[in-house]
């Protein structure tokens, strides 16, 4: 009806688009409901970064990004579906270098949240062996 009375195709919707920015429907709407709240808490929030670039071909792109007094916060929304190791991995280890060593994940469920932060602990903790220096007795 719409393109009849006006000649034109109707815009699309934004949230359509917003959503189909995201890997499933239900990110999608995560990510619009966390913006939201971040947004009643006084966050400034961007909801469709662009990719950050750490250095030549590799890149961060976050869910969201949320700046409040001075603070800009990178967000990972996570629905709680299983990734390959080594890509979870490799997401952590870039959220915490342009995180300036910070991690910001907001999880759907309790038990996804847990998984992840064990996750990125045991990265942490076999990642600090790797770089950690032998000490030796004297």
């Amino acid at each position: 009806m719409y393109t009849h009375l006006t000649g034109k195709n109707p815009l699309p919707c934004e949230l359509e688009g917003l959503i189909k920015a995201y890997q499933t429907d239900l990110q999608g709407n995560l990510v619009l409901r966390v913006a939201d709240h971040f947004t009643r808490l006084g966050f400034n929030v961007v909801l469709k970064p662009d990719k950050i670039k750490i250095e030549e071909n590799r890149y961060f792109w976050p869910d969201l990004i949320a700046r409040k007094d001075g603070e800009t916060c990178y967000i990972e929304v996570e629905t709680g579906e299983k990734a390959d190791r080594a890509s979870a991995i490799r997401k952590w280890e870039n959220a915490l270098v342009v995180g300036g060593g910070r991690i910001y994940v907001v999880a759907r469920k309790t038990g996804s949240m847990n998984s992840m932060q064990s996750q990125i602990v045991n990265w942490v903790t076999e990642k600090w062996k790797e770089v950690s220096p032998v000490r030796h007795k004297p």
